[in-house]
C-alpha cells in the first residue's frame, strides 16, 4: 500500500515538474522554478538532477531580483525553499553544492550569521518576513519546498 502512495507521489512530482519547465518557458524569469514538494535538502538536490535541472544558486545580484521577482508572482504564502548552499563539510566555509564554489562573491545573509550554527547546515530562503530572498540555515533533513534552475 506504501509503494502506491510513493509511486503516486514521484508520478505527480513528475507531472508537476515537467508542467513548470514547459509554462516557465513562456515567463521572462525561466532561471527558477519553485518545486511544491516538502523534501529533505539531500533529496531537494536529487529531485532536482532527476529533471535535468539544479538546486538553485544565487551568485548575484541579478539572480536575486529573478527570485525575488518569482516570489512576488507566487502565491507561496509563508514557504521556506531549499537552495544549493551547504557548510555540511566544513563549519563555517559554505558552498554552491551544486558547483562545489565557495559562496564568497555574493552572499544575501540574513539577520542571524551562518557560522555559529553547527547543526544548523543547509541554505533556505524565504525565513524572513521583511525579505524573502534572505538566506537562513536550517538543518538539512527538515521538509522544505525547494527552487530548482535551468542548467546553462
Amino acid at each position: 500500500m506504501q509503494f502506491r502512495t510513493v509511486h503516486r507521489a514521484v508520478i505527480a512530482q513528475f507531472l508537476l515538474a515537467a508542467a513548470l519547465v514547459v509554462d516557465s518557458g513562456r515567463l521572462p524569469l525561466n532561471k527558477y522554478i519553485m518545486m511544491d514538494f516538502q523534501v529533505s535538502f539531500f533529496e531537494a538536490w536529487r529531485s532536482c538532477q532527476f529533471y535535468g535541472l539544479q538546486l538553485a544558486s544565487v551568485t548575484s545580484t541579478e539572480d536575486n531580483r529573478e527570485l525575488s521577482e518569482l516570489f512576488n508572482m507566487s502565491n507561496r504564502g509563508n514557504d521556506t525553499f531549499w537552495l544549493a548552499g551547504t557548510d555540511i563539510g566544513r563549519e563555517g566555509k559554505w558552498i554552491w553544492i551544486t558547483t562545489n564554489k565557495l559562496v564568497v562573491q555574493y552572499s544575501h545573509w540574513g539577520s542571524i550569521s551562518p557560522e555559529f550554527h553547527e547543526s544548523q547546515n543547509c541554505m533556505a530562503i524565504g525565513s524572513f518576513d521583511n525579505d524573502r530572498t534572505l538566506w537562513d540555515d536550517i538543518p538539512c533533513d527538515e521538509p522544505r519546498k525547494y527552487i530548482c534552475q535551468k542548467v546553462s
